[in-house]
């Protein structure tokens, strides 16, 4: 993207990465979503840059295994932190979502119960009650 469009660049390339991985192209999507991240952390677009890492963590958590995981968990980190800092708290529920889900591949399921519930909550919380009827149909409650 150039010109007056390249502001929606991190925007563009991590709705791609979802795309990307919907049609089951990990590496594409992977690739997509660390570029989205970084062109928003370039122009200083922090929303955006949480929306790179959401794709990021999502194409790791599709790839499995312990490096994938623990690319996910620093993505994890640094988008919780710019949504603590900055207040972007609309993809709080997708943090959870996403931590409940590395819990789960680790193992882990007391953790991913905890934050599968946090997620909940706040989906039902920000008014989602299409996501959070996704998910408790996935979680069968």
């Amino acid at each position: 993207l150039a010109g007056a469009n390249r502001e929606f660049e991190g925007w563009v390339r991590a709705e791609l990465a979802h795309a990307l991985l919907g049609k089951g192209d990990i590496d594409g999507a992977e690739q997509q979503a660390a570029a989205s991240a970084e062109v928003a952390r370039s122009q200083g677009s922090r929303f955006d840059e949480v929306r790179g890492h959401l794709a990021f963590i999502r194409s790791q958590l599709m790839r499995g295994g312990e490096q994938a995981l623990s690319r996910a968990q620093a993505s994890l980190e640094r988008a919780q932190s710019l949504t603590d800092e900055f207040g972007i708290n609309v993809f709080l529920a997708e943090l959870h979502e996403c931590r409940a889900r590395m819990a789960l591949q680790r193992g882990e399921t007391s953790a991913a119960a905890t934050s599968f519930e946090l997620a909940l909550k706040q989906y039902d919380a920000m008014g989602a009650p299409l996501q959070a009827e996704r998910l408790r149909r996935e979680l069968g409650n």
